[in-house]
Parts: C-alpha cells; sequence; structure tokens
C-alpha cells in the first residue's frame, strides 16, 4: 500500500467514525428529549391530579365547616370570637415586644 492508500483508508475509517458518533449523539439526544416530554406530562397529570384532590379536600372541609356552624352557631361565634383575641393578643404581644427593643 502506498501512501495515498493509507490516507484515503484512514480519511475513510475518519469519516465512518464521525458518521457513527453524530448518529449516537443525535440518537442520545432524541432520547433525552422523548424524557424530558414524559416527565413534563407526568409532572402535569400529577399536580393536575394534586389540585383535584385539593379541591374535593376543601369542598369537604367547608361543607364539614357549613354543618358545624349550622347546627350550634352560637358555639361558632364564641370559637371564632376566641381565635381572634389570641390572635389579637399574640400581635400585640409581639408589637410590645418591638417597642421594648427599640428603647434599650
Amino acid at each position: 500500500m502506498d501512501s495515498e492508500q493509507i490516507k484515503g483508508a484512514a480519511q475513510d475509517m475518519a469519516d465512518k467514525a464521525k458518521d457513527a458518533a453524530k448518529e449516537t449523539w443525535n440518537s442520545g439526544r432524541d432520547k433525552v428529549v422523548d424524557l424530558k416530554d414524559q416527565a413534563a406530562s407526568t409532572a402535569k397529570d400529577v399536580t393536575r391530579q394534586t389540585v383535584d384532590a385539593g379541591q374535593a379536600y376543601y369542598e369537604d372541609g367547608v361543607q364539614a365547616l357549613g354543618r358545624q356552624v349550622g347546627s350550634s352557631p352560637l358555639s361558632s361565634i364564641l370559637v371564632a370570637g376566641m381565635f381572634g383575641a389570641v390572635i389579637g393578643w399574640m400581635c400585640r404581644g409581639r408589637a410590645d415586644e418591638n417597642s421594648r427593643r427599640s428603647w434599650r
């Protein structure tokens, strides 16, 4: 074999290796894109299911609370007032602590 034949054979092998590498790269890229699309689709489905379940739980809670308030409205008003008083006391307590710290 002379040097031209060797160069030609080496070039042919290099071209084949280059084509195989491109094909492998493209195949891998396509698989990654497909997996990404599947993951996005699955995430959307799970999100939809979670939102639907959350809405169902919320509606059930609202109905249960409505039944409780309907069965004993006076107790419900007293409990709501107590929660408001506790929250007000907690906020006022924090404001007093902040004002004391600013004077120190």
